[in-house]
């Protein structure tokens, strides 16, 4: 078969894209920004696995050397990546508007790790069409190779295998890429917020017996659910213990208190980990540049992971 024509190549782009586009609105629960912030960009040893999956995907279905396969893959994922500052934010601006409000929750509400779970099969199926599309179109261009359909089927097995793995890198143990917090630091900061930890428990114990029960997010005539009249007096008593903020979630988040100078962390970077059972513990830090302290607990097995989640200041 000939080599693809320019003609040939951007129709190809354009019917991959299309294909993205039509596909997102069922599959893409996850804002494209934090996608490519963590997902693509942030775990950057697993892009050198990745290229090498797709070398061999291209010596097997170019019948390259593997010197040179490993170039070409490694100069399509470089162009990938660069292109990608470009393309990535406007599918992230202008795409995840469109179906936000038609989800069944949204980041505002909370994610658990079930819902991200269960999306990120969606996720990486995005964001491989997305790839695959702007890398085959280079390759030919640039390797002079002969793209068939089974070269191009091989390809993007590849990358949705290459983009599966770090999906599941990240999801399966975000404290993988972060320094761990000494063991040593941990027992000090459990021992100074002793307090606020037994609070916690018995909180999520509360919640998580709430959350049991049928009916417990069935709202009355004044648009009040069981959980919202509950946070209403668990509030005032966290208002007596040294929170920043303090959050519970199952399924969707419900924010319980937080107080101004907690306003503009982060929910989710974390740049120090630690993982104890259903207990994780990681560093984070707020636009201003203040650190805090995020201790997680988990009740393990519950549907939706019940959660409690409190930042506190370091010591």
């Amino acid at each position: 078969m000939a080599v693809m024509t320019g003609a040939r190549r951007a129709r190809a782009f354009l019917l991959m894209a299309g294909l993205c586009l039509a596909a997102t609105p069922a599959m893409a629960d996850i804002p494209m920004t934090w996608v490519i912030g963590i997902l693509k960009f942030g775990a950057w040893p697993v892009l050198l696995l990745i290229v090498l999956i797709e070398a061999v995907a291209l010596a097997l279905a170019c019948g390259l050397r593997a010197g040179r396969a490993v170039r070409l893959s490694l100069y399509a994922n470089l162009f990938t990546a660069a292109l990608g500052v470009v393309l990535y934010p406007p599918f992230a601006g202008v795409i995840y508007p469109l179906f936000q409000a038609a989800l069944p929750g949204s980041v505002a509400q909370g994610w658990s790790m079930e819902w991200i779970i269960t999306r990120a099969a969606g996720v990486t199926l995005l964001f491989t069409v997305i790839d695959t599309a702007l890398e085959l179109p280079f390759l030919a261009h640039v390797g002079k190779l002969r793209i068939t359909l089974k070269a191009a089927a091989l390809y993007f097995l590849a990358n949705f295998i290459g983009m599966a793995i770090l999906v599941g890198v990240v999801l399966s143990g975000e404290g993988v890429f972060k320094p761990p917090i000494p063991d040593e630091e941990i027992a000090r900061f459990e021992q100074h917020y002793a307090p606020e930890i037994a609070f916690m428990q018995k909180t999520l114990g509360e919640f998580e017996a709430l959350t049991s029960r049928p009916g417990w997010k069935r709202e009355d005539e004044n648009g009040t659910s069981p959980v919202d009249t509950w946070i209403a007096q668990v509030e005032a008593e966290a208002r007596e213990y040294r929170f920043r903020w303090l959050t519970v979630s199952r399924q969707y988040m419900y924010p319980i208190y937080r107080d101004e100078a907690a306003k503009g962390v982060s929910q989710w970077t974390g740049e120090q980990w630690y993982r104890r059972g259903n207990v994780e513990v990681y560093a984070s830090k707020a636009n201003r540049g203040i650190w805090y302290f995020v201790y997680k607990i988990t009740v393990p097995g519950t549907p939706h992971d019940a959660q409690i989640r409190a930042w506190l200041d370091p010591l």
